[in-house]
């Protein structure tokens, strides 16, 4: 898996996938790594993107199984690392 998630790759796999295909988009702690949140003026909470492209392929992610193209999988590897997952409907 990349350092960085391969959005275009995953845009590929949501276009061109067969069913059963299975595409792990990212290894990680998803909700960890995506963003923070901190208090901004008036006690207000802002959310920082920690990196742009996890965010667009949490959000595909997201996007495609709320549409019943695929499924999301989460597999646990070691403490805090999980495999993201999307298998193709």
């Amino acid at each position: 898996m990349p350092l960085y998630p391969d959005v275009p790759a995953f845009r590929m796999f949501l276009d061109m996938g067969d069913r059963g295909d299975v595409h792990e988009y990212y290894r990680g702690h998803l909700s960890f790594d995506r963003a923070t949140y901190v208090k901004g003026p008036g006690g207000k909470l802002l959310r920082l993107v920690k990196c742009p492209e996890l965010d667009e392929i949490a959000d595909l992610a997201y996007e495609a199984a709320s549409a019943e193209t695929v499924l999301l999988v989460q597999c646990r590897i070691r403490r805090n690392v999980w495999a993201y997952n999307a298998v193709k409907l």
